[in-house]
């Protein structure tokens, strides 16, 4: 079993922000399962993670629940593909009661799969806009 601590997550994608909140959550001292279908992926991990590497194809829910899918307390989905995303969100959620679960998507206009849900949606290009209309506001200021 993957999951001892009190503070567990998995995560579903290891590119550069799967693999980026991987180390976040093992240095706040997690239990951390990165799950990729790419063996190369995991390349993507920092040296000094040594959390649990798990190179399968999260589309199979029973290798979920054996690497610790009805006990973690934080599941993050962050493929590349929103459906895909959303639907291991949904299945976290509702199924196996995880208690915060987190979703990267690409497209805003997906939100849609998740309404009325208790799951946290990231939006890599709302974040980008954001962040580009807090560095115009702060350049303006130096005007």
């Amino acid at each position: 079993m993957y999951i001892r601590k009190k503070k567990s997550a998995i995560i579903v994608g290891c590119g550069r922000f799967g693999s980026s909140l991987a180390s976040i959550l093992y240095d706040d001292d997690y239990d951390v399962v990165v799950i990729d279908k790419s063996q190369s992926a995991f390349e993507n991990l920092a040296e000094r993670f040594s959390g649990y590497e798990i190179n399968l194809d999260a589309y199979d829910i029973i290798s979920l629940e054996r690497v610790g899918l009805k006990k973690v307390n934080t599941f993050i989905a962050c493929t590349a593909n929103d459906n895909f995303n959303s639907m291991l969100c949904q299945i976290a959620k509702k199924i196996y009661n995880v208690k915060h679960v987190y979703i990267r998507m690409n497209n805003p206009e997906n939100a849609v799969l998740l309404e009325d849900l208790d799951i946290d949606v990231i939006y890599p290009f709302k974040l980008s806009v954001m962040e580009f209309e807090r560095l115009k506001i702060q350049n303006e200021g130096r005007e």
